[in-house]
């Protein structure tokens, strides 16, 4: 038997070559995570090996780390709509903790400028008001849901678009003449968004949409002078800027618009439809919640020797589905055999995916056995390893093959790189005689 060419023993990640170690990347999971299948692989990879893993990631049905503002339209005409809000928030903001711990809930609500025709400076109406900002305590956020109350709103579109643009950059306006006015929103009353947060701004309303310039006001020394809030535009760019990333759950109730459906797909939100009373509110903002389209991603800190990547980067599924992915392991060539150890996670719009139940990450457990094929001189069974002479090669042709680390589940198969002839699988170790003349 011609001595194999040790430089191109590899194993059976490399089919081709000369000898390979069996079993390939033996990977198995100890069961399925409720939110990452597999939650554990346990293999056996090659020196400059590979495999590759399907991998199912099952979203939480509401964004994790979420911060969530409601916005309530207070004209007179939502009054009817505004005691089912009242008594569906204490149970929602629960409800929502429940499936997310990391929550927290903030209120804002809308009226119109205080200027005739929009809205009635008489009985305070105003263009954006901040409430409460965010809070993990629902029974504080509850407080300041049960102290709302309707006014007036004079005309019937309402100021929906400066509400979302005041609680998405805080940079306040300035009414009319310059220097404090009558209606002036003053600035730093934005949303506390966190960093890495999903953030949601549901709105409820059952008005049309004031829009820049749509009309004027009148019976007031400093009128006239156009409408002063925002236009679509400029509120979906506030909504989606860098810091931002708002979606828009658009809670609508009859009598509001189009303008409501274009907010939410433009922030990459969600709509939901309310009765003429509301009564379901709490399970429409449920709904709307779990009908966001999230964007996932895997993350690990698998580092040399040990590579891990993940096909595609990144895709984009509705709340609650599940995302697939194609790891792709490998094992850099130069990597001493023996075990490693590394962990992957999922992450929901950046941020990582946790146990609902702990708030913990959620991690899958790699341990990854880095096995190397070898093929010494073996002695002969005088005991000897006399050499063929002027070559260096084993003249009895007697040589011992396996793989490091040594494990019974290992084995060797062995390629005549000049006839090619397999021979084996031979267990680790194996002393190989001469092929018969």
């Amino acid at each position: 038997m011609r001595r194999p060419d040790a430089r191109r023993l590899v194993l059976v990640a490399l089919i081709g070559m000369v000898a390979w170690l069996l079993p390939f990347a033996a990977a198995g999971a100890s069961g399925d995570h409720p939110a990452l299948t597999p939650e554990e692989v346990v293999a056996t990879v090659a020196v400059d090996g590979y495999f590759e893993l399907e991998k199912i990631v099952h979203t939480p049905e509401i964004p994790p780390m979420l911060d969530f503002f409601l916005v309530v339209d207070l004209s007179g005409s939502y009054g009817d709509d505004l005691p089912n809000i009242k008594g569906a928030s204490l149970a929602l903001c629960n409800t929502i903790q429940l499936q997310v711990p990391d929550s927290q809930f903030g209120l804002a609500t809308f009226i119109d400028y205080p200027y005739q025709p929009w809205g009635n400076a008489d009985v305070g109406d105003y263009a954006y008001r901040l409430d409460q900002d965010l809070t993990g305590d629902c029974n504080v956020w509850d407080g300041a849901v049960q102290a709302m109350g309707t006014q007036d709103g004079g005309d019937g579109p309402e100021s929906q678009y400066e509400a979302l643009f005041q609680l998405a950059t805080g940079t306040g306006r300035d009414v009319g003449a310059a220097g404090p006015s009558l209606g002036d929103i003053p600035a730093g009353l934005g949303g506390s968004f966190r960093a890495g947060s999903s953030r949601v701004a549901a709105i409820t309303t059952d008005a049309s949409f004031h829009t820049t310039g749509d009309s004027n006001c009148f019976a007031h020394p400093d009128c006239p002078f156009p409408y002063p809030g925002p236009d679509q535009a400029t509120t979906v760019a506030a909504l989606n800027a860098s810091g931002s990333g708002i979606k828009v759950v658009a809670i609508k109730a009859p009598g509001s618009g189009t303008e409501m459906n274009n907010l939410a797909t433009l922030t990459g939100g969600s709509v939901v439809t309310t009765s003429n009373t509301s009564a379901e509110i709490a399970d429409a903002i449920i709904e709307g919640l779990g009908n966001l389209p999230v964007e996932v991603s895997m993350d690990t800190d698998c580092a040399g020797p040990i590579f891990a990547m993940f096909d595609p980067a990144v895709q984009t599924v509705t709340s609650g589905d599940d995302a697939f992915f194609t790891e792709t392991i490998w094992v850099d060539p130069d990597a001493a055999p023996g075990d490693y150890h590394c962990d992957d996670w999922a992450l929901i719009d950046g941020a990582p995916m946790t146990d609902p139940a702990t708030g913990e990450i959620i991690f899958e457990h790699k341990d990854i056995t880095v096995a190397a094929a070898f093929c010494e001189e073996g002695v002969n069974p005088a005991g000897k390893t006399p050499k063929a002479p002027g070559t260096g090669q084993n003249e009895d042709g007697f040589y011992l093959i396996g793989a490091y680390p040594m494990d019974a589940m290992l084995h060797v198969e062995v390629i005549d790189s000049g006839s090619g002839t397999v021979f084996g699988p031979f267990p680790t170790p194996t002393k190989v005689p001469p092929h018969p003349k």
